[in-house]
């Protein structure tokens, strides 16, 4: 089946400038396009959008969004840069969560703190 940028929006939840955008920013070399420009989106494009939701909420940046998509249509001879890819997008965030813990900011720490439990 063949949707179109609202309907694929639509099946996202998401406005449908959120997929010009990712277009726009290189994020879509998968999409097919109509002899008049129209992007033509299918079922399996819908996975990929999933999996690019998936990096954006993670704090992947559109750069390395965008890198990790080159990659894995050059196909499973990246498979380990692309896993070292995550390794290094989850660290920095590990160490993140541990400096908020040790200075307090933690949230359920701080709410701990807030109505006197340890």
């Amino acid at each position: 089946m063949i949707y179109t940028v609202g309907e694929m929006a639509q099946k996202l939840g998401v406005p449908a400038s959120t997929l010009r955008y990712y277009d726009k920013e290189g994020l879509l070399p998968f999409v097919e396009r109509s002899s008049g420009g129209i992007r033509m989106f299918r079922e399996n494009d819908f996975e990929w959008l999933q999996v690019i939701r998936c990096m954006k909420k993670a704090g992947m940046s559109i750069k390395d969004i965008r890198q990790y998509i080159e990659l894995s249509m050059q196909g499973d001879d990246t498979i380990d840069t692309r896993l070292e890819m995550f390794r290094h997008q989850r660290r920095p965030r590990v160490r993140s969560g541990r400096r908020m813990w040790r200075s307090g900011r933690a949230p359920a720490k701080r709410a701990r703190r807030e109505r006197g439990s340890p």
